[in-house]
């Protein structure tokens, strides 16, 4: 059930402040809505409304552990390619500040295998291999993206994509 808030209903789940006489008076707003959330996916793991309120929550109060974590339960409950792609450079960027080289490039290169491409994920992408130093990485990147250009007859901006290559092969990555 949705309100004009922006408020959404997820599963009936409840913090029994009462019974506890008040020891919760310490957790923020944000806490006590994740308590309700984890007890409404304790019933049902594969709950993607509480999922995705959980990765807002845990995206608000930047607890990245928990975060990739529930990234990595959203992928698969998710109806189109768009979404996992979605979710996918999502999980990228957290698990490149976080400093997990690995798993951040496993990610970003999964959300490229996904298609259609958009510009401004691309350069999220992009950004995220960047960070990490795969300039392989990013050079595939840049090549998706002059390709989309190329594909929308924006070709002032395909040779201009195509130009970065070449100033990341003279510049970082000589």
């Amino acid at each position: 059930m949705s309100f004009d808030s922006g408020s959404v209903i997820v599963a009936g789940a409840r913090t029994p402040m009462g019974r506890l006489q008040g020891s919760l008076k310490s957790f923020s707003g944000a806490d006590l809505g994740g308590f309700a959330i984890k007890a409404a996916l304790e019933r049902d793991a594969r709950h993607r409304a509480a999922l995705e309120a959980l990765k807002e929550i845990y995206e608000q109060l930047d607890k990245k552990d928990d975060l990739v974590t529930i990234l990595r339960r959203l992928v698969p409950l998710q109806e189109g390619a768009e979404g996992v792609k979605a979710i996918r450079v999502r999980l990228a960027e957290v698990l490149s500040e976080m400093g997990r080289r690995e798993e951040a490039l496993d990610a970003g290169r999964r959300a490229l295998e996904v298609e259609p491409h958009t510009i401004p994920e691309l350069n999220r992408v992009k950004e995220v291999f960047l960070h990490l130093r795969a300039y392989g990485d990013v050079v595939r990147t840049l090549e998706l993206r002059a390709d989309l250009h190329l594909i929308a007859e924006e070709r002032d901006l395909a040779v201009s994509t195509l130009f970065e290559v070449v100033d990341l092969w003279k510049g970082p990555a000589a």
